[in-house]
């Protein structure tokens, strides 16, 4: 699957969305990827970010990511402390929606 920025952005905040509504639930269970029966391929780490990167000649992640994750330098962060490993690791739903709802509206980067 060839993603645009504008496409790679755009399945992102769906995907986090749903993440959002469904915390329970993990990126490998969204409904539109293809082995849930949805109509989207795999992609790299189940993220169009680092798809998008990765299509692109980037290094995956932190300084080349497409969305700004300041002030964790990436999803990962300097120390596993990004928001992404942040909503891995919760198990509260609240607190899974929290860190879902950060990644879902980060900015682009400029």
């Amino acid at each position: 699957m060839k993603l645009t920025k504008k496409k790679a952005i755009e399945l992102h905040r769906e995907l986090w969305d749903w993440l959002y509504y469904h915390p329970t639930e993990e990126k490998e269970d969204w409904p539109r990827w293809e082995k849930n029966g949805g109509d989207i391929p795999r992609v790299y780490a189940d993220c169009f970010l680092c798809e998008y990167d990765q299509q692109h000649g980037g290094s995956y992640c932190r300084e080349t990511c497409i969305l700004d994750w300041s002030p964790s330098h990436g999803c990962f962060g300097s120390k596993n402390d990004g928001a992404f490993c942040r909503w891995d690791r919760a198990r509260n739903p609240n607190a899974r929606k929290r860190y879902a709802k950060i990644i879902r509206d980060l900015p682009e980067r400029k």
